[in-house]
């Protein structure tokens, strides 16, 4: 519900949902850096998103799935802080 509460036009949010960190990460650049017009842009090098993996929660949630899936692990507090 937050994800859908909070996602607009002026403040959308993206989701890299994968449990790839290297290749989420990469994907989470090509979104970035496709979204910007800079000097020397070489859209062929950076390539295209991969829908499956970043792109609007409400598109990338599965029929059934909750939008706290969409998070790896368990948000509880842990006594010495993360990790």
């Amino acid at each position: 519900d937050m994800f859908r509460a909070t996602d607009t036009e002026h403040a959308p949010w993206t989701v890299v949902k994968n449990n790839d960190k290297k290749r989420g990460r990469l994907e989470a650049m090509r979104s970035l850096l496709g979204r910007f017009g800079y000097d020397s842009k070489d859209e062929k090098a950076v390539g295209t998103p991969d829908p499956l993996i970043v792109g609007p929660a409400d598109t990338l949630l599965e029929p059934g799935e909750e939008p706290a899936d969409l998070s790896p692990t368990p948000l509880a507090t842990r006594p010495h802080g993360p990790g």
